[in-house]
């Protein structure tokens, strides 16, 4: 692909920054026509947002750089006997460490998810990017040129339990992508909050 080296290292989280920019700069300050359905009366509401107020989550370098989080598993990641024996590897490794993702995690795995659309098989590989480290429970790691020629069958290998737990965790420990913004009912006035997609700011 073409994009600078620092594009692809944009946290995803911070890419709402950059659209939320983008459309500013190209498009204006306002979105219209916006689907919002009161909690209240449940009236559905056509709303317009001024981009200017938005509340977008932000992530500064140095948080980014110094985010990473473990996981413990139950069973973990069971080599096989052959690699155990061939290249002394232990004999199961507990402990998996995640870094955040950024943009360039996205473009190595953009031809296999525009082929087969499959979100969970897109969301399995994504984290299998960002795993940066395996631990057994002695801590000794698995060799990094194992884990890198390995990273995509890792998680697919786990128990349902610790798939479960690793996602689970993941997910806790990864910012969302989603932009919050409020506005007021136009039927009973009520206060309505939601998160907008990322495609609404280029409908």
């Amino acid at each position: 692909n073409k994009f600078p080296d620092i594009i692809k290292s944009i946290p995803m989280i911070s890419t709402n920054n950059v659209l939320v920019a983008g459309h500013i700069a190209t498009l204006g300050e306002h979105l219209e026509e916006i689907p919002a359905v009161c909690p209240s009366c449940g009236y559905k509401n056509d709303v317009e947002i001024d981009l200017l107020t938005l509340e977008v989550p932000f992530l500064s370098e140095e948080t980014f750089e110094s985010k990473v989080f473990s996981v413990d598993l139950d069973k973990g990641y069971i080599p096989s006997v052959k690699a155990q024996t061939d290249a002394g590897l232990s004999s199961s490794y507990n402990r998996m460490t995640f870094r955040l993702p950024v943009l360039q995690d996205l473009l190595v795995l953009e031809d296999n998810f525009v082929e087969s659309r499959d979100i969970d098989e897109f969301f399995e590989a994504l984290m299998g990017q960002c795993i940066i480290k395996l631990e057994s429970e002695s801590g000794e790691e698995l060799p990094e040129n194992f884990l890198k020629m390995r990273k995509k069958q890792l998680l697919s290998s786990l128990s349902p339990r610790d798939w479960k737990k690793a996602r689970k965790y993941y997910n806790k420990n990864v910012p969302e992508l989603s932009v919050s913004s409020t506005s007021s009912c136009g039927e009973c006035g009520g206060k309505i909050e939601y998160n907008m997609e990322q495609n609404f700011l280029f409908q």
